[in-house]
């Protein structure tokens, strides 16, 4: 009675042990998941949930296009963030996030639709980061009758390059074969924020605007 007693428990060991086994090498395996290795996106259309976006956008301009006078319809346009996954793990417009798309390092919680629209035209005007600082900054001037330095303020609450590490150094241990690009800007290096200092967002001013590009 005894050896059967003792064969059970044996087995019943035995299944714990597989069953802690199984439950360890699956904490593992989700855990290097978490941590897998990104590829940089090639092409901001293959990106999850950019269908999406891409419609919403589309439906912003096409106000716009359809009448160039229309200010209000370009507002709108340049201050609607997108909600896309950039980082491969289909949750989108997280904070933290961050990828090198179409070789331009960006955070995911800061695109909108100028990055999915590039072609909204209107007249002689495309509506990119550039033109909507513009834009803006002519809008809460002429339209709002607000001054100079509370218009650019309003400019910076409304688009913001993200939240997530802004040295791209520290992304290679994140990102499959990134090489940092140093350029000749304040940054030093083709950040996330290249794209917004470039357009002169990291101006005080909406009479002193600041851009390198």
């Amino acid at each position: 009675m005894s050896k059967g007693v003792n064969a059970l428990e044996m087995i019943f060991t035995l299944f714990i042990l597989v069953v802690v086994v199984l439950v360890v090498v699956r904490i593992f395996v989700t855990r290097m998941n978490l941590v897998e290795i990104e590829k940089p996106v090639q092409d901001i259309t293959d990106t999850y949930n950019y269908k999406v976006a891409e419609s919403s956008c589309k439906n912003f301009c096409s106000e716009y296009e359809s009448d160039c006078t229309n200010i209000h319809a370009a507002v709108r346009f340049c201050l609607q963030k997108v909600s896309i996954d950039i980082d491969g793990n289909k949750i989108s417009g997280e904070k933290d996030h961050f990828n090198v798309v179409e070789g331009i390092p960006m955070c995911e919680d800061g695109i909108y639709c100028f990055h999915v629209k590039t072609n909204c035209v209107c007249g002689s005007q495309r509506l990119d980061a550039k033109t909507c600082l513009s834009l803006l900054c002519d809008y809460y001037q002429g339209t709002e009758g607000l001054n100079s330095t509370i218009s650019m303020s309003l400019v910076k609450n409304g688009i913001n390059p993200g939240d997530c590490t802004k040295n791209p150094n520290l992304w290679r241990s994140r990102i499959a074969n990134f090489v940092p690009v140093s350029i000749d800007s304040p940054e030093g290096w083709l950040g996330p924020t290249y794209w917004y200092n470039c357009a002169g967002y990291n101006s005080t001013d909406c009479d002193k605007i600041q851009n390198y590009c």
